[in-house]
């Protein structure tokens, strides 16, 4: 598979690697392993408010035994959902500047460094960002660089 490059501010605590490469919707709250994300749906309990199962309008069935169906339709029961392969990031520095506006977030110095990475592009993520595995860091710069280059790649 072809690798591209990639722009991400990864201000994780877990590593940047290809094993920690996933993704879930932004605040999300992720397994030890951070392959599942915790349903916002649910909060992470597997339930949901009884609604009375359509198929069987209430009388009980196979699917539901008394009529309602209580499992949470987002993770099925289970309090988590799996997260989508790759990191969330963007194919230059003009771009990840417009993420972060369009999250309404600012961007400052003390956010961390922004990596520049090669990696294999795996999908899109829940904004419609390329998501990535990571192969390789080909550099580190700071958020006032990133900002810098962003406006040098919107003027050429």
């Amino acid at each position: 598979m072809t690798t591209q490059t990639f722009y991400r501010l990864h201000s994780s605590t877990r590593p940047f690697s290809a094993d920690s490469a996933w993704s879930a919707p932004w605040g999300s709250e992720f397994t030890e392993d951070g392959s599942a994300y915790t349903c916002t749906a649910c909060d992470g309990v597997g339930d949901q408010a009884p609604e009375v199962h359509e198929s069987c309008d209430g009388a009980g069935c196979y699917h539901c035994e008394d009529g309602y169906i209580t499992e949470c339709s987002d993770c099925d029961g289970t309090g988590f959902i799996d997260c989508d392969r790759g990191y969330s990031c963007t194919w230059s520095a003009a771009d990840l500047v417009g993420y972060f506006e369009q999250q309404h977030v600012t961007l400052t110095p003390d956010m961390g460094n922004v990596l520049v990475f090669e990696g294999e592009y795996s999908g899109e993520g829940c904004d419609g960002e390329p998501l990535a595995v990571p192969v390789r860091v080909i550099e580190t710069i700071t958020i006032p660089e990133l900002i810098e280059r962003a406006a040098n790649e919107e003027t050429e």
